[in-house]
């Protein structure tokens, strides 16, 4: 039996994996053509030669052959000469590449592929397998694939196993991070990125906003910049986010005073300084002449600052506390005049400075002990036998601290053998007061043996205990 274009109906083929079958329903393995029983002359006319088509698949699609139904695999046979037609139909996410066997190379990427039968011929339909790259941006960027277009996003399609070449480029002001995605392990910051297209990627390329640290020295000194994890850097440029440290680094002879500029309020003096970096910073480190401060000790207790350098014209605050059982008396050296006595003591530093704090066991010999009175009106007599008293003055112990009273008695005549005067305490814990007597005694030029009697009055006007002590002044 023939088609009406000649062709034998001999056909073999498997559709989908499936045996195909003639429309009579018999396989055609085997079959001998016989002559045309219509034809007259069929007896004696020469018979077409029949040829064998063989086509296949190579991958994910199916095959058509004169529009007939889809296989993966197709045998027929034609008559010598016959014209066919074959289309491949790739499979999802895949696409046709060539025909390999019997085909000429010019013909070899054509879909449909017309082939005339003068032959027996094979031919496979070979697919490929293709994956989606989709780059997206973090930031301000671009990225360029295969020396592409510069894009803010790219979307492209790629056979299995394709190397690609992705490149990132940042906007002004800002710096490549990183890639993130489907990145191969170990090429997060590669650019430009080298990477196989072994499925569909998706790829973004990060891109942080940096901003510049400017960093002025007023005066003598140096500033030490460090990361977070201690790392020294001289880098201008750091990314958004970047913590830093900032530590002052005085030359010899001056000291930090302070920071000036895009510093925080209240952090000006902060030694190291902690910044962040949110946006361009200049900040400038000043630096000023030092003096020196040395403190000593006489006595019992110590002073807070114990001394060091200091800026020139800065304040320095020294409290003097004295250890348990003794008193701050005074200060002595470069102390300004009329402070000799405070606590704390204010000094400003225009010069290199030397003081001593003096401090004193509780007073014995020469002193009164006993006042029991919270507030009283103590009065007081000073006799001597020696020929001039003078410069009398009482004092008084309150509370572990010597505080001298406005009661100041001055004697100068050298007919005068005695003296009185008088002068308030009040307040503090009586229990550890003691009360004194301080002047110039002088005979033949010596100091002498004096004597003194103390008394005190009730307010009341009650009998008051009297004391009665010999001293020598020391």
């Amino acid at each position: 039996m023939r088609t009406s274009k000649g062709r034998l109906v001999w056909i073999e083929a498997i559709i989908l994996g499936a045996a195909l079958v003639s429309a009579g329903g018999c396989p055609m393995n085997n079959i001998t053509p016989l002559p045309d029983p219509n034809d007259p002359n069929g007896a004696s006319k020469p018979q077409p030669i029949p040829v064998e088509l063989r086509a296949a698949v190579e991958g994910d699609g199916t095959i058509e052959v004169d529009m007939g139904d889809a296989v993966t695999e197709y045998v027929a046979l034609f008559d010598s000469g016959i014209e066919v037609t074959i289309l491949a139909k790739p499979g999802e996410s895949w696409r046709f590449v060539r025909w390999e066997g019997d085909v000429g190379a010019k013909d070899e990427e054509k879909n449909p592929l017309t082939i005339q039968m003068d032959a027996d011929r094979t031919l496979t339909a070979v697919f490929i397998q293709q994956f989606e790259l989709a780059v997206d941006i973090d930031g301000k960027g671009t990225v360029a694939v295969d020396d592409g277009d510069a894009a803010k996003e790219y979307t492209g399609v790629f056979h299995a196993d394709t190397e690609v070449t992705i490149l990132a480029d940042p906007a002004s002001g800002w710096r490549f991070l990183g890639w993130e995605g489907d990145v191969p392990e170990g090429s997060e910051t590669e650019n430009p990125l080298l990477m196989g297209v072994g499925g569909d990627t998706q790829l973004t390329a990060v891109f942080v906003e940096q901003f510049e640290l400017t960093v002025d020295i007023e005066g003598k000194g140096d500033v030490l910049i460090e990361t977070a994890d201690g790392t020294e850097t001289t880098e201008s440029l750091f990314d958004d986010g970047t913590e830093l440290t900032l530590t002052p680094e005085p030359k010899k002879g001056w000291t930090f005073l302070q920071w000036e500029g895009d510093v925080s309020a209240r952090h000006e003096e902060d030694n190291p300084l902690m910044i962040t970096i949110d946006d361009d910073l200049d900040i400038t480190a000043v630096f000023v002449h030092e003096y020196v401060l040395t403190i000593e000790i006489e006595g019992e207790g110590e002073v807070d600052p114990p001394g060091g350098g200091f800026p020139d014209g800065s304040e320095v605050e020294l409290t003097a506390t004295p250890d348990e059982g003794c008193a701050f008396v005074e200060w002595r050296g470069d102390v300004p005049e009329g402070h000799e006595e405070d606590n704390p003591l204010v000094v400003v530093m225009d010069g290199d400075k030397d003081l001593t704090a003096v401090f004193r066991n509780p007073p014995k010999d020469g002193y009164w002990e006993g006042l029991t009175s919270q507030a009283k009106l103590l009065s007081f007599r000073v006799s001597n036998g020696c020929t001039t008293i003078s410069d009398v003055k009482i004092s008084y112990w309150l509370d572990g601290v010597w505080c001298n009273c406005s009661g100041t008695t001055t004697l100068s005549s050298p007919e005068i053998i005695d003296a009185s005067g008088s002068f308030w305490v009040s307040g503090g814990s009586w229990s550890s007061t003691y009360v004194r007597v301080s002047g110039s005694f002088e005979s033949d030029g010596k100091q002498a043996a004096g004597s003194a009697l103390v008394w005190d009055d009730y307010c009341a006007g009650s009998a008051s205990p009297t004391w009665t002590a010999s001293w020598k002044r020391k």
